[in-house]
């Protein structure tokens, strides 16, 4: 009665999130790989994530999916995390009817992962925390960004919302301390786990000026060579990096030059007041 119960549980769980398979495909998909290992892109909101994980996905044998409900950081077991991945694997090839992509029910992956929001609840940073120190998650890449970039995309976000509905809560003073609060706590976070060799960090502005070189970066850290990369076609937008200068007052500037400004030295950033 209880495996009845927890397959009809687990066959809502796949059909509510568009994944149905059977447990031939399942089995096969476990057994072709069963080594497969883990992999967690991490950032904060309005931060690159998206386009960052097009540029990995770029990669053969790696699938980075989009915040899903089923990420690597909430599952304990290694068979459910391979089968719903390689199931998603083949539906997106089949749906995307894009050729180029190298998602085929044939093909062997390296890494499985997710992206994930940091701070966006207590029990994904608990989930995220123990899974880098139990090792459970086989990679970790943390992509930060300036804090100023961060924030104007925030702006142009709300922006872009205001636009399409007339329910988005206006942009307040104590909206630039909150987010400096989180970007800090972001830094601060990451900063803890820079000596662990399954951690790397990736500034944003890195891959938008010098792509070839962080994706060289990137392989190693995957333990992949430069010929499993397939191809870049300008993800990364370089205009982004100075919409900052135009679009924030100077108020807004040097208040968050004052609240991020010790950790945005610490990255290499430039952090004088209205620079």
């Amino acid at each position: 009665m209880f495996k009845e119960i927890s397959r009809l549980w687990r066959f809502i769980f796949l059909y509510l999130n568009g994944i149905v398979f059977y447990s031939r495909t399942a089995q096969e998909s476990y057994e072709r790989h069963e080594n497969v290992k883990r992999l967690v892109i991490v950032g904060l909101p309005r931060s690159g994530t998206s386009a960052f994980i097009r540029l990995v996905n770029n990669i053969n044998g790696v699938l980075v999916l989009y915040e899903s409900s089923f990420s690597p950081v909430f599952v304990r077991c290694r068979r459910v995390m391979v089968n719903y991945y390689y199931e998603v694997a083949k539906q997106i090839k089949f749906l995307s009817n894009d050729n180029s992509i190298p998602l085929t029910s044939l093909y062997n992956y390296s890494f499985f992962g997710d992206k994930i929001i940091f701070d966006s609840s207590r029990y994904v940073n608990q989930q995220l925390t123990k899974g880098i120190k139990a090792a459970d998650l086989d990679r970790v890449i943390f992509l930060v960004r300036d804090p100023r970039s961060v924030y104007t995309s925030y702006l142009k976000w709300v922006k872009d919302r205001n636009t399409a509905y007339v329910n988005t809560s206006p942009v307040k003073s104590k909206d630039v301390e909150r987010f400096c609060a989180k970007w800090n706590k972001y830094i601060e976070y990451f900063d803890k786990y820079y000596s662990n060799d399954n951690v790397l960090v990736v500034k944003y502005e890195d891959v938008v000026t010098d792509e070839m070189v962080v994706r060289g970066e990137i392989l190693k850290f995957l333990g992949l060579s430069q010929s499993d990369f397939i191809s870049s076609d300008a993800l990364m937008k370089t205009d982004s990096l100075t919409k900052w200068q135009e679009l924030l007052s100077i108020d807004e500037k040097d208040m968050i030059i004052a609240c991020c400004g010790k950790n945005m030295r610490k990255l290499g950033y430039h952090a004088d007041v209205n620079s």
